[in-house]
């Protein structure tokens, strides 16, 4: 496998799950505010 395609695999990877973690999130906290789950989200990420 080339170094290019097997780097960018964990980045494309990452984004992926990065980019659908909200919508997760939303689904599984239930009826909460959006700046709350924002909130959330960024604590749970640092």
């Amino acid at each position: 496998m080339p170094v290019s395609l097997r780097s960018a695999l964990p980045a494309l990877a990452a984004a992926l799950l990065f980019g659908a973690s909200t919508p997760f999130a939303k689904v599984l906290i239930g009826n909460m505010q959006p700046l709350l789950l924002a909130g959330l989200l960024y604590v749970r990420a640092s």
